[in-house]
């Protein structure tokens, strides 16, 4: 059996909205304004309009708007991976390991020299 909690976030009761989402309204709707007055209409529509795809609530997904969504997806394709090799018994294997061992030394090696100078 598992015991939840609720959220420490601040919601503030309509559509479940955070703070968070109150401030990306409003940079949009300020956007929307600016735009607007300054006479490119279509240009703030089309502002307006990325604003509220936005902002729409998905069920799908932990978190629980398509900004929030973008922005996941986007820390993954762009995290740091690290890559591991299996050496194997394979004596060619063995060579190979040694030779790209050898390989990643001597890069380390030339960006601690650029580094340091």
């Amino acid at each position: 059996m598992y015991i939840t909690l609720q959220t420490t976030k601040r919601n503030l009761g309509l559509f479940n909205l955070e703070v968070k989402d109150i401030v990306l309204a409003s940079v949009f709707a300020l956007a929307f304004i600016i735009l607007f007055s300054l006479g490119f209409i279509q240009t703030a529509i089309i502002t307006i309009i990325s604003g509220v795809f936005l902002l729409i609530p998905v069920s799908f997904s932990q978190q629980n708007r398509i900004y929030k969504l973008i922005l996941l997806v986007g820390k993954f394709l762009f995290k740091k991976k690290n890559f591991y090799y299996h050496l194997e018994d394979n004596e060619v294997r063995r060579d190979q390991y040694n030779s790209y061992i050898e390989k990643i030394k001597k890069r380390k090696n030339n960006e601690e020299r650029k580094e340091n100078n």
